[in-house]
Parts: C-alpha cells; structure tokens; sequence
C-alpha cells in the first residue's frame, strides 16, 4: 500500500489579523519619519496632521484585499513583504486623497 501525501489546509484568512499587522507598520514608518523631522527641526505639526491621516478610523479595505489576492494567488510562507507593500497601498492611497483635495 503507497503512502500519499495529504496536503495541508491553508491557514485561515484574518482580516483584522491582516489590520492589526498593516497597523503595526505604519505606525512604526511614520514614528520614524516624525523622529526624524523633528530633529532636522521641523515644526511637530506638519508630522502630526500626517499621522492623524494615515492611522485615522479606516477599515484598511485596500491592504487587506491586497494580502487577500496575494493568498488567493497561491502566496503563502512569510507575509511580510507583502504586509509591507499593504502598508505602502494604504499610505499610497492617503495621498492620492490629499492631492485630488
């Protein structure tokens, strides 16, 4: 009798999981940037409004259709990378909001 091998169950798709995480870097990117002004004395407010904007009361639609379509693709393993191109989608899009204003 041959053995044949039974794949395993993809994991289950968490999109608050997939929020939190896009959360989780966005968050880390603009501290960075606001440290960072800050010390090239730029005034508090300008990173302020930025942050405000960005990590506003969102539902995160965009980054978490785009993990989604990355797993429906067959992504697996590390989902970092594309946690990360998440995080730019939604920071892309904030910005498209503020130029079309």
């Amino acid at each position: 009798m041959s053995e044949t091998a039974v794949p395993l169950p993809a994991p289950v798709f968490d999109p608050a999981r997939v929020r939190s995480a896009v959360e989780e870097r966005l968050t880390t990117f603009l501290d960075a940037k606001a440290q960072l002004a800050a010390a090239q004395g730029f005034p508090a407010e300008v990173t302020d409004v930025l942050q405000d904007l960005i990590l506003g009361d969102g539902k995160r639609i965009r980054p978490v259709l785009c993990v989604a379509g990355w797993r429906a693709a067959g992504g697996c393993g590390d989902e970092g990378p594309v946690l990360r191109v998440a995080a730019s989608l939604e920071m892309f899009h904030a910005f498209a909001l503020v130029h079309d204003d």
